[in-house]
């Protein structure tokens, strides 16, 4: 093989990986506004689309569609209310250091609706919402405080 033979499949090699780099950054950027759209919805009110739209993205792991079907399974807004469900979704969501998420992980252990009640976890987790800059973390926080 001569070496402008090499030069044009590395040119080729190069073209390929550029256009299917371009095509799944498109995938990557539909995904990200599909879910968007959802969260729009839940925020609109219109909880069963927005429940309808989230589900496949929290399958995958989509934090925010996660953090928003954690909301509607704790309050019932579109779906059957699960607070069980709910804290899966939220526990599922923290690696969006959401300080939603944080709080209500703790309102769900502080109350014990839907997980098994647990004073010490519900300040874990007040204490990482207020560390993540929560001002109604601390407000628990201090009211827990003055209660002991």
């Amino acid at each position: 093989m001569n070496w402008k033979r090499a030069v044009q499949i590395g040119i080729a090699g190069v073209a390929i990986l550029a256009i299917g780099g371009y095509f799944a950054l498109q995938a990557m950027q539909r995904e990200a506004r599909a879910v968007d759209d959802g969260v729009v919805e839940f925020k609109k009110g219109n909880y069963e689309t927005a429940v309808r739209m989230l589900t496949p993205y929290a399958d995958r792991g989509d934090k925010a569609a996660e953090l928003n079907l954690g909301l509607a399974y704790a309050f019932g807004l579109g779906v059957k209310r699960d607070r069980e469900r709910a804290h899966t979704f939220f526990r599922q969501s923290l690696g969006s250091r959401a300080q939603e998420t944080y709080l209500w992980v703790a309102k769900s252990f502080e109350s014990g609706d839907g997980v098994a009640k647990d004073a010490e976890e519900a300040i874990a987790w007040y204490r990482i919402a207020a560390d993540d800059g929560s001002s109604e973390a601390r407000e628990h926080l201090k009211g827990i405080n003055r209660g002991s």
